[in-house]
């Protein structure tokens, strides 16, 4: 991870005012041969990431459910968040009798998935309540996204390449040159606002080399600044 004094620029990159949507409707086959290894639906696409739905047979107390989770794909980034809202629908005989699931979690790169038990075996397969035709039902997950943090859907900047303009320092990590730009970083991090503009020979250096911090981070933490 990055060092402390680099760390407070993580905060950056919020998009809190920027919401975005998915749905997922699956039509799910052979439901009564599902089992706690579960199935997964076809993969949306939202703000980059790629998202699916995991159905699977639990059980809790001893009694079984069908259990639903949302599952997001890795990001290469370790700097972001996203507060997902979900609601699943389980569609019955009539729309007053739809069951739907709920639950409001934020996602980062230590909560890939969320989810947990849904409806009771039995109700899903009593007859009166017409969840189940042809050993399939169908759902459908409605996801919205809010307070985005880090999560970027244009493409990432080559900071090796000096011909960008707005670059005007050069700063040296794991031996590799990041041309940056000194004014945007210090808007971020007092450390560098320290290092370029206070009273330490860094100043006047034309490369600055950085310790104990990992190149392929400060990149990530980079793209997020910028």
């Amino acid at each position: 991870s990055l060092p402390s004094h680099l760390a407070i620029m993580s905060t950056v990159g919020d998009h809190s005012g920027r919401a975005s949507s998915g749905v997922i409707r699956w039509e799910v086959d052979a439901i009564s041969t599902l089992d706690s290894e579960g199935a997964e639906s076809h993969t949306i696409e939202a703000l980059g990431v790629e998202w699916d739905l995991h159905l699977e047979k639990a059980s809790t107390e001893g009694v079984d459910h069908l259990a639903a989770f949302l599952r997001c794909a890795e990001n290469r980034s370790n700097f972001w968040s996203v507060d997902v809202a979900f609601e699943m629908e389980l569609f019955g005989k009539d729309e007053k009798s739809n069951e739907i699931y709920k639950f409001s979690k934020r996602f980062d790169c230590k909560t890939l998935n969320w989810g947990g038990c849904n409806i009771k075996w039995a109700k899903l397969f009593d007859k009166s309540n017409n969840f189940v035709k042809d050993d399939k039902i169908t759902v459908e997950a409605r996801i919205t996204f809010t307070n985005i943090r880090g999560l970027r859907i244009v493409p990432t900047i080559d900071f090796t390449d000096d011909s960008d303009p707005r670059n005007d320092g050069i700063l040296v990590i794991e031996g590799k040159k990041l041309h940056v730009s000194k004014q945007l970083l210090s808007l971020h991090s007092p450390y560098f606002n320290t290092m370029f503009y206070g009273n330490f020979d860094e100043k006047e250096k034309k490369e600055i080399e950085i310790e104990d911090v990992q190149y392929q981070e400060f990149v990530e933490l980079l793209n997020v600044i910028y």
